[in-house]
Formats: C-alpha cells, structure tokens, sequence
C-alpha cells in the first residue's frame, strides 16, 4: 500500500462498467469513491437542466473542479473519481489515469438494455468509436498517466484484475492500442 496512487480517475463512455468497478475497487482499496455525475447532482453543481434531454444537468465545471479539489484536500486515503467526464480535475492532482473501453456494439447492446433513448445510444457509441473519453484524458493529462483497458468479453472479475493490475502499476501507460474502426471494418461494418 506504500507507493499505491493516491487519486485515481476511472473514466469511460457511459456503460463501459465504470460505476460497477469503481464500487468494487474502492472497496478492496479501502479507498473513497466520488462519482461526479452524483455529486454534480447531490450538491447542485449545476447551471441548468438540459432541454434536448431532459435527465442532462449542464454541469458547472468551475465550481464542480473546485469542489473536488476540497474533497482531493480533505481525504487522506486513496481517492477514486468516477466519471466520463473526469478530465476536469487538474493533472498535478492525478496520480493515474484509467480509461475503460468496450466495443461499440456491445455498449450499443448495453445502453439499449437499460432503455435508453435512441439518440443517446448513437451519441454514446459514436463517442466510444472515436475514443472521445481518451482523447479528453490525453488533453488534461497527456499520454504517461493514462492506460487503456478494452473490457469487451470480459466478465466483472478479470475487469476488476486488470484495473487492480493497473492501479498497482503492472500495466504501464499504453494509449492508441484500441481502434475501434479498424475492428468494424473486420468485422464488415
């Protein structure tokens, strides 16, 4: 537990598995879980309801930052911050960065399970396709924080074994070794 990173971002597409894993993780870390979609919500770090869509709260970054900030402050055991959004906390905060992937269609699968709108589907795929969550990562805190795990056919434990292997350090930054494209067009999309 000696060199165990103190403030670990876990983010993903929605439906990649983030909330499942970090609940498990943080548990097994005995480390604190702040999922910023619920404390945006919780403490009303909010401008507004989306219109377009009606369950969307435009979030205020500003204030949102500053509240994990206190919150990164205030904790002394390790931190683990969930979202798809995660890239707003600043990069000297951060000690890694994880970023869940999984293949388009399965997420595509998935979101239509838990019945979501159809043009949230397509916007969730599409930003999966085109690494939008690694992209912004690569942006807030460049290539050697960040590692990306593929959970396609993979079952909640070996997820788990592999975010745990990257936690502690026995898989090494590796980013761009996912592409989604070149996948779907094996596969004759």
């Amino acid at each position: 537990m000696g060199n165990m990173p103190r403030v670990i971002i876990i983010q993903g597409t929605p439906g990649t598995g983030k909330t499942t894993i970090c609940r498990i993780i943080s548990k097994k870390l005995n480390a604190r879980h702040i999922d910023i979609s619920k404390l945006v919500v919780k403490e009303k770090l909010y401008y507004r309801t989306d219109e377009k869509r009606s369950t969307t709260k435009v979030t205020d970054i500003k204030r949102t930052r500053q509240r994990l900030m206190e919150i990164i402050k205030d904790t002394t055991k390790p931190l683990i911050i969930e979202g798809h959004y995660a890239d707003i906390v600043p990069s000297s905060q951060i000690s890694k960065v994880i970023i869940l992937r999984l293949h388009p269609r399965i997420l595509e699968r998935r979101l239509r399970r838990r019945g979501w709108p159809e043009d949230k589907i397509k916007e969730n795929v599409m930003a999966e396709a085109l690494d939008q969550c690694l992209i912004s990562a690569i942006r807030a805190y460049g290539e050697d924080k960040i590692i990306e795990i593929d959970l396609t056919n993979k079952g909640i434990k070996n997820s788990i074994e592999e975010v745990m292997n990257a936690i502690e350090g026995k898989i090494s930054p590796n980013i761009g070794k996912i592409d989604w494209f070149k996948e779907l067009e094996k596969e004759g999309e």
